[in-house]
């Protein structure tokens, strides 16, 4: 079960200071990875695309850039 939008707001907001926060650690590769994951669940493709890539980006030659690029072929395809 989808848990209400100020959960995910929440969520999202709680993704977005662990990348911040902890730019060097796997964790932050992750969090980076998850808020695409949430926004895709939101119904926003655009806005978890923005996600992925700034994952892919960020995070490079981590399983988590690794991951967000294969969102991103997967978003772009459609």
């Amino acid at each position: 079960e989808r848990g209400a939008p100020g959960d995910a707001g929440r969520a999202l907001a709680l993704l977005e200071r662990v990348v911040a926060g902890y730019r060097a650690a796997d964790r932050a590769a992750e969090a980076a990875y998850r808020r695409g994951t949430t926004l895709e669940r939101l119904g926003d493709p655009a806005g978890a695309l923005e996600a992925y890539r700034r994952a892919a980006a960020g995070f490079a030659g981590t399983e988590w850039s690794a991951r967000a690029a294969a969102r991103i072929r997967e978003l772009e395809s459609r």
